[in-house]
């Protein structure tokens, strides 16, 4: 009787605990993570983000520059975030670099500010430094 009521309380513990992951399965989904295991994105990526999808507004931007530039390449890799200011007001922003016209040797790169406490990026701060380059030099 001792094997049988083993076997019973054997049986019952595999099946609640097959039933208890099948259970869990559904409520989170099979081969997802849980959403309290889910990776928040950091403010970076979320800036990243919103740039990306703003894409088209940094092209123009570029390409206001110079009426010769005929296409923009952004190279997201070299993404920078930088902080400089004055002595009283530090100021945050976003470094982005590219080329222009499929030319591997010309290069731009633009500053665009956010807010470094909620991480808004002001799209309307773009400013480009150290003009087009072509080869090192300003491209005319």
């Amino acid at each position: 009787m001792k094997t049988k009521t083993k076997w019973l309380i054997g049986a019952a513990v595999l099946t609640l605990a097959v039933g208890g992951y099948a259970m869990k399965e559904l409520v989170f989904g099979f081969g997802e993570v849980p959403m309290s295991k889910k990776k928040e994105l950091t403010k970076e990526e979320k800036q990243l983000a919103y740039l990306k999808e703003h894409e088209q507004k940094i092209v123009d931007f570029v390409k206001s520059v110079n009426p010769k530039v005929e296409s923009v390449q952004i190279d997201w890799d070299e993404t920078q975030w930088n902080k400089g200011g004055h002595m009283f007001e530090t100021q945050y922003f976003i470094s982005i670099y590219g080329r222009f016209n499929h030319l591997e040797n010309s290069s731009w790169g633009i500053d665009i500010d956010y807010n470094h406490e909620d991480g808004a990026v002001d799209l309307e701060s773009m400013v480009l430094f150290n003009g087009l380059r072509l080869d090192g030099d300003y491209f005319e």
